[in-house]
């Protein structure tokens, strides 16, 4: 495996000349293997009835191999123990998840990033703007980005990762993402794959823009977001800043959705201490949040991937007013842990609403309606 592999960069003024999905023909979509079957890992491909699909037929499709690389290893997952309890220190709000950092996440997804930007902030858009859009090639089949924004509103830079479009190269380098480990600057050891994608965007204009934001406003708190790769990526970024003293750790706020694991134990401890808000949104039976895994062979990571805190487990559609729970351990049987027998994909597509895949809600300008009911 090479792990010296350079990722090409390239910035991205604007995102209109991203290619758009490609639709799948559904009728050439495989049935369900054996393994899934008896796995209880129930695919939806065949229960999508709103009119665009496409992109999460796409997507599941493209993380069938994870599927099955989750259902191989389940045996093993589920053997392992709850290590460390840790208090609530409070401080997640539904509204701050679902009018905010939501919508930045899914701007990362979008053509039009700043028309995620009026949404969330529609009696004043001109106050809250963002910057260029970062884009870098990940790997030979898609590109990673993120961007940087300021809300004066609210007196926040905002950072906001997106991974693949279509978590292709994740499929396709499945044995360098799992066991493929590199130290991370701040403590214990991360995924290669992720680390190479976030220090690629990193490098390729975003410290840049975001370490002058905060030179230009030293009093602005730091939010950081992503969805899915995006996560693992936001992740990262929130525990870099703080680690080389970029900024101050009661200025950061963390707040991720549908995030696989970054790194392990030593990581997740040094991601602990370093961040005091800091919460990873979980829907329901998604999937993604539960890998790579928590036990691997002797190579790689030695001990597995674990989670840093806190978990925020919505078990329901994630309407306004539905309830939710809040994990008091890195990996914690409360939350999403404690249900590892039938996951899906399609709830890792849709977060607060269940009308549109992420991509589709990011493409339509976070339209508030749809995050309303």
């Amino acid at each position: 495996m090479n792990r010296s592999r350079q990722l090409t960069s390239f910035r991205v003024a604007a995102t209109k000349d991203i290619p758009p999905f490609q639709p799948v023909d559904h009728a050439t979509l495989v049935p369900q293997s054996k393994l899934e079957r008896q796995s209880g890992l129930v695919a939806s491909r065949y229960q999508c009835t709103i009119k665009r699909c496409d992109h999460g037929y796409r997507y599941f499709s493209a993380m069938r191999p994870i599927v099955l690389l989750f259902a191989a290893l389940l045996g093993s997952v589920l053997s392992v123990a709850i290590r460390r309890e840790r208090l609530d220190l409070g401080g997640y709000d539904d509204g701050f998840a679902r009018y905010k950092m939501f919508f930045f996440a899914s701007a990362a997804y979008a053509t039009d990033a700043n028309q995620c930007m009026k949404s969330a902030y529609p009696q004043d858009a001109a106050n809250n703007t963002v910057n260029d859009i970062i884009e870098v090639v990940c790997a030979r089949t898609d590109s990673c980005r993120g961007f940087s924004a300021i809300s004066h509103d609210d007196r926040a830079i905002i950072i906001s990762f997106r991974g693949t479009t279509q978590f292709l190269q994740i499929i396709q380098e499945a044995a360098e993402t799992v066991f493929g480990a590199e130290k991370f600057i701040g403590g214990g050891y991360v995924s290669h794959y992720f680390y190479e994608a976030f220090k690629s965007v990193w490098k390729g204009g975003l410290k840049n823009e975001v370490l002058d934001l905060i030179k230009q406003y030293p009093d602005y708190e730091v939010w950081v977001t992503g969805h899915s790769l995006g996560g693992a990526m936001a992740s990262l970024c929130s525990a870099t800043l703080i680690y080389l003293g970029q900024v101050s750790p009661d200025k950061v706020r963390l707040l991720t959705f549908g995030q696989p694991r970054v790194g392990d134990q030593a990581y997740a401890d040094a991601h602990d201490a370093l961040l005091l808000y800091s919460y990873r949104v979980v829907h329901n039976r998604d999937l993604v949040p539960h890998v790579p895994p928590e036990i691997l062979p002797d190579n790689g990571l030695l001990d597995g991937y674990r989670h840093h805190k806190s978990e925020v487990w919505y078990d329901n559609k994630m309407r306004v007013d539905d309830s939710y729970h809040i994990c008091n351990a890195d990996e914690g049987n409360k939350c999403s842990d404690g249900d590892l027998i039938t996951m899906s994909i399609m709830d890792h597509g849709h977060y607060f609403e269940d009308h549109e895949w992420i991509t589709n809600f990011g493409d339509d300008g976070c339209p508030i309606q749809m995050v309303n009911k």
